[in-house]
């Protein structure tokens, strides 16, 4: 994933987790607390300039009460998606063969209707 890319994951998450906060009638200052965060951080995550940890979201959707999906953004054009799995499927070393099986076995998941 690229700097860009990764950039605009984490403007993403952070543009749903402030909609989910506003839905959910908290301010900023309220949520912060909630998580033993500063309202700085909270802005931070909600422009996408501080990235949020796994163990953060975890904790943001105990308080929200949303499941972690509603949190990551959605994959817009799966097709994005398949050169990406292709390359690694190439990546693996040479001769592991169960491997490259899970890989190519999720390709196929991932890639039919």
């Amino acid at each position: 994933m690229t700097e860009q890319e990764k950039r605009t994951l984490y403007s993403s998450i952070g543009l749903k987790i402030k909609e989910i906060r506003q839905v959910k009638g908290m301010s900023q200052e309220i949520f912060a607390n909630l998580l033993n965060l500063t309202r700085a951080s909270i802005a931070n995550i909600e422009q996408g300039r501080q990235r949020v940890t796994i163990h953060l979201i975890y904790d943001i959707c105990k308080i929200t009460e949303v499941n972690i999906t509603d949190l990551l953004p959605v994959i817009q054009n799966e097709e994005e998606l398949l050169p990406m799995w292709k390359k690694r499927i190439e990546i693996v070393a040479k001769g592991d063969i169960i491997q490259t099986q899970k890989l190519t076995d999720f390709l196929k998941e991932i890639s039919s209707d």
